[in-house]
């Protein structure tokens, strides 16, 4: 039986300076509320991604445009989340 991700989604909107593009932040928790290290994040459909720091933190440069975090880990349930990123709040 594999185990569920949970994501705390934190699209905390940084601009990244000189790019169309902005920072996506979030922190990857287990089922009981224990972060998770070492959890692979990618943009669905490009190369680009991250991997949950030891406290379970990420970042990742989104560019504009609706997109779907993809979130993997050994041993889980991938989860799949859409963003969409603007400059317009």
């Amino acid at each position: 039986m594999q185990k569920t991700l949970s994501t705390v989604a934190l699209v905390l909107a940084s601009y990244v300076l000189n790019a169309q593009s902005l920072e996506v932040n979030g922190l990857i928790k287990d089922s009981k509320g224990e972060p998770i290290p070492g959890v692979n994040i990618l943009i669905k459909g490009t190369p680009n991604g991250a991997v949950s720091n030891p406290e379970g933190h990420f970042k990742v440069v989104v560019p504009y445009g609706s997109y779907a975090l993809v979130y993997s880990f050994i041993g889980y349930k991938s989860l799949e989340q859409k963003v969409h990123v603007s400059a317009e709040f």
